[in-house]
């Protein structure tokens, strides 16, 4: 994979979709790549409003978009082999007017659409089933198909264990607790569903019923401010300053202090690599960057895609 020229604007996240990586840029607009990575397509913004997850399942671009001041949460399938996704509305008066009367139009380039009540958290993608987590509403695993996506099972939010003893959570609408918690990340794979909170618990679904399989917390104190999934093991960033590799039984194999913030980290053939806030690491040690990185590619050589939209390589 290489991709050639750089990005048309500094980046603000990246996702990876198969072979291919969507991107977005700092003025709100969205750009994928093409042909395994060798060319970009031309800057798309199909609705006036951020994107907040994208997973690539079976052929489609699993999306959702997000704006707090309207109060928008969309869902969508996008087909992600079509050459340009073009704008729905000119802007977010538009949309804004749209949906005081009809609700949003659905875009040409959609196998399915839906409004949702509340914001997705995390959403994962195997093959051509997809799961995410919603706030305060629950679980949902999904086959997507061309038509309307076919849900499998849907379960409540899971009953974290709890940091501490005693502790007593927040509920919806209630505020009798002293402590709230979230979905951090989730991942999926052909027989589990692992859910990860932002305070160190875990809890691992069936994906063929959805019922608890185990639960436990992570080795570590702080808050899980970043999860990335390898073969057989785990990268875990807690309170955006150390980087943990752990087993696949979590339990920690090495600690890594960071500079700051990781923002992608990944498996290579030299063990565990990442990039973040001005610095990139691997398990050997840590080299200092100008630029922020935030995305990797799987290359023998890897290269970072930096928040200037430029790539580098990779400092090992």
């Amino acid at each position: 994979m290489a991709v050639v020229g750089k990005a048309d604007g500094p980046i603000l996240q990246v996702w990876q979709m198969g072979d291919e990586i969507l991107v977005q840029l700092m003025d709100s607009r969205i750009q994928r790549t093409t042909g395994k990575m060798s060319f970009w397509r031309s800057p798309e913004k199909p609705y006036p409003i951020n994107v907040n997850h994208a997973v690539k399942c079976s052929d489609q671009a699993i999306m959702t978009w997000i704006d707090d001041e309207i109060r928008v949460s969309l869902m969508a399938s996008m087909d992600f082999s079509s050459s340009h996704w073009e704008s729905t509305y000119e802007n977010r008066t538009e949309l804004k007017e749209q949906l005081k009367h009809n609700g949003i139009i659905r875009h040409k380039c959609q196998y399915w659409f839906h409004s949702l009540d509340a914001e997705v958290l995390s959403i994962a993608s195997h093959e051509d089933k997809f799961a995410f987590v919603s706030m305060n509403r629950g679980v949902y695993y999904l086959k997507s198909t061309e038509g309307e996506p076919e849900e499998i099972w849907r379960s409540n939010i899971p009953d974290w264990p709890k940091p501490w003893p005693n502790v007593v959570w927040k509920r919806p609408g209630e505020e009798n607790g002293n402590l709230d918690t979230y979905t951090q990340s989730i991942h999926l794979d052909e027989d589990n569903l692992i859910l990860f909170d932002e305070r160190g618990s875990w809890v691992s679904l069936s994906t063929q019923d959805g019922k608890e399989i185990s639960t436990g917390r992570l080795p570590f104190n702080g808050k899980n401010t970043g999860t990335w999934r390898g073969e057989n093991s785990w990268a875990i960033l807690e309170d955006h300053r150390k980087l943990h590799i752990l087993d696949s039984q979590f339990n920690i194999i090495n600690s890594h202090k960071t500079p700051g913030p990781v923002n992608y980290a990944r498996e290579s053939s030299k063990g565990w690599i990442w990039t973040g806030w001005r610095h990139d690491g691997c398990e050997s040690g840590i080299k200092k960057t100008n630029e922020i990185g935030l995305w990797i590619d799987s290359n023998e050589s890897p290269r970072v895609l930096s928040n200037d939209g430029i790539w580098r390589l990779f400092f090992n």
